[in-house]
């Protein structure tokens, strides 16, 4: 099954699988590691979040301040999830956001 980049929402990491989230409310299993599709994807509209998220900009519901610098992101379809940026990737991610 192949699906436009433009209706992908976020990538996920879980169970020994990557899954593809759709605008269209698919979930699909992807054949590529996280780490395989960043180097893919265009940086400037996906961003590597952690080691379970790559997220399209779209995708980002809101951003808070966490703990010791880190940054909780809220994700489109995971609000129940608590997804975390790192306090090393955080100033990237900010970058990331305002070009």
């Amino acid at each position: 099954l192949s699906v436009p980049v433009e209706d992908i929402l976020l990538f996920h990491a879980a169970d020994k699988s990557v899954y593809a989230h759709t605008k269209q409310q698919q979930k699909l299993v992807i054949d590529y590691t996280l780490d395989e599709l960043i180097d893919q994807l265009d940086p400037k509209y996906f961003f590597q979040l952690n080691r379970q998220f790559i997220a399209h900009v779209s995708s980002l519901k809101s951003i808070h301040t966490y703990f010791n610098g880190k940054l909780k992101v809220e994700l489109t379809r995971f609000e129940e999830e608590e997804v975390l940026v790192s306090r090393e990737r955080a100033s990237e991610f900010k970058q990331w956001l305002n070009q």
